[in-house]
């Protein structure tokens, strides 16, 4: 008498457990990552950069020379023969940005920093009359800049009777 319902119990616990287990329909394959071969561009955290700067700290003083006379110079017109230079002081620092750009540090490097000295302004007398030569209207005695009959303009320019014009302006 056992033996049937054991039976039935057994039967019906394989048909309500086959019901509960999943049915696979469909077979879901497994996805691997893989190494791509191309690079990839990583941006660095900050950015350094080094700069120089340069610090004017006297201009160029201005010295006039007695030079051989040119062919068609006059000994009292001087011109310019060197344009000189400035005494600077040249730093050079490391900068640091962040990816936005904004300034993080400015560190000085160490025994960088150069003095260059000045060099003059050198005008040479005993050249011809042209652009930019200078030269003293007091010395000058007739139909020269200082003198009253010459009517300068707004400027301070006058022209003598050959066509030169001069001026009283200091250079």
């Amino acid at each position: 008498m056992f033996k049937q319902p054991i039976r039935f119990v057994g039967i019906l616990l394989v048909i309500i457990l086959s019901s509960c287990a999943p049915k696979v329909e469909k077979q879901e394959s497994v996805i691997l990552q893989e190494l791509s071969p191309t690079a990839s561009f990583v941006r660095q955290p900050y950015l350094l950069e080094e700069i120089t700067e340069e610090e004017i700290i006297a201009n160029p003083k201005t010295v006039f020379q007695q030079g051989p006379l040119q062919s068609g110079g006059v000994s009292w017109i001087a011109a310019k023969v060197d344009n000189g230079s400035s005494k600077k002081v040249v730093t050079r620092y490391m900068m640091a940005y962040d990816q936005a750009g904004n300034l993080l540090s400015k560190t000085y490097i160490p025994d960088s920093k150069e003095i260059i000295e000045a060099s003059p302004i050198v005008y040479q007398y005993g050249a011809k009359p042209q652009v930019g030569a200078v030269f003293f209207p007091s010395r000058i005695t007739r139909y020269g800049a200082d003198c009253g009959g010459c009517k300068p303009n707004e400027e301070g320019i006058s022209t003598t009777a050959s066509g030169v014009q001069v001026s009283s302006n200091v250079a």
